[in-house]
């Protein structure tokens, strides 16, 4: 399963296939997860993935039961025009 970075990536989806964020292309990803209870186990866990495969935590926010984060891909290469 390849993950649609193009769109926010639910934590989940990269838990259960964190090899995938290997094919991450963009530059800049958002990762949301969502709880009633404030556990954010899922969106911990596939952050610990991404900053294992070169990515970093740019920002964040909430909405609700809602978190957000946006993560910057540090082995993007800007293509040449």
């Amino acid at each position: 399963m390849k993950l649609d970075e193009s769109k926010t990536i639910r934590a989940k989806e990269i838990v259960d296939n964190p090899d995938d964020v290997f094919g991450i292309t963009y530059p800049y990803i958002i990762v949301t997860d969502t709880s009633m209870t404030g556990n954010y186990n899922n969106l911990t866990t596939a952050i610990r993935i991404l900053t294992d495969a070169n990515f970093d935590v740019v920002n964040f926010t909430s909405d609700n039961a809602s978190l957000l984060v946006m993560m910057e891909n540090l082995s993007y290469k800007k293509k040449n025009r």
